[in-house]
């Protein structure tokens, strides 16, 4: 278990947090849950041990990869989250992008 706000992972997240890249900070177990139902790519999700050990928080996890689950103190967590109460739970999802490749100008012509 993460119990170190200093942790190198910890210090990472909280970058990750002011970056706009073309990955987002989830927090709480709607958001989340909604990630894994559209399919989004999680690419960590961090936990403490009270959210894990819940029926929700068990559910919720178990329908993710558990390699990608790590466990957090409660201090730690609150340490990378936005909200003043987190809910125990906080992932990170690679964004969808779309782009355009082509503009067609005419049939079978692109450009």
């Amino acid at each position: 278990m993460i119990s170190s706000r200093q942790n190198q992972f910890i210090k990472a997240i909280r970058n990750l947090r002011h970056s706009k890249g073309d990955r987002a900070l989830l927090e709480g177990e709607h958001l989340i849950g909604e990630a894994i139902r559209g399919g989004l790519r999680l690419e960590w999700i961090l936990a403490t041990p009270e959210f894990s050990g819940s029926t929700s928080g068990a559910n919720l996890l178990a329908r993710t990869d558990p390699s990608r689950v790590h466990l957090v103190s409660d201090d730690a967590l609150r340490s990378v989250a936005d909200v003043d109460s987190p809910s125990g739970v906080i992932a990170a999802a690679d964004l969808p992008r779309s782009a355009v490749t082509c503009l067609s100008v005419a049939p079978g012509e692109c450009y």
